[in-house]
């Protein structure tokens, strides 16, 4: 998970000071990082003043998750230790939202913080999403 927040923050970086046509994707050097962090990366933004753009992988087809989960797990990751991820949560088939392609499978045994945090950020599960808040006091504390 820390991983995945370190890349979405160099990613936001290189969006802001490394503005590029297409065609000079490769002085991104992403290639570097989806090899460093065994991840796929994907930009394409658009400078809204000056119409230039940056874009790596723009043809390629990525998963979306709602962007309040990658915050609620770095939250999650701030203020747990990296042995805290291992700890299983329960929840019950009541707390499972529409949407929920990995924890509606996990009702019975429930699922580590690490697994939760995965769930949220890799397939967008609302449920996980919502055990994340609970985890870090909810909305109040963000």
């Amino acid at each position: 998970m820390k991983k995945f927040c370190f890349l979405f923050l160099i990613i936001c970086g290189l969006m802001v000071f490394c503005l590029q046509d297409c065609q000079a994707r490769q002085k991104l050097n992403l290639a570097d990082l989806e090899n460093k962090y065994n991840a796929v990366i994907g930009v394409y933004a658009v400078d809204m003043e000056n119409g230039k753009k940056i874009c790596y992988k723009p043809d390629t087809r990525f998963s979306y998750c709602s962007t309040i989960k990658v915050f609620t797990a770095a939250e999650l990751l701030r203020q747990k230790n990296t042995s805290d991820l291992n700890e299983i949560r329960k929840f019950s088939a009541e707390d499972i939202l529409s949407y929920a392609p990995i924890t509606k499978d996990h009702v019975a045994d429930g699922m580590t913080l690490a697994e939760i945090c995965s769930a949220s950020l890799r397939w967008s599960d609302n449920t996980a999403a919502n055990l994340i808040l609970q985890e870090i006091g909810g909305v109040e504390n963000f």
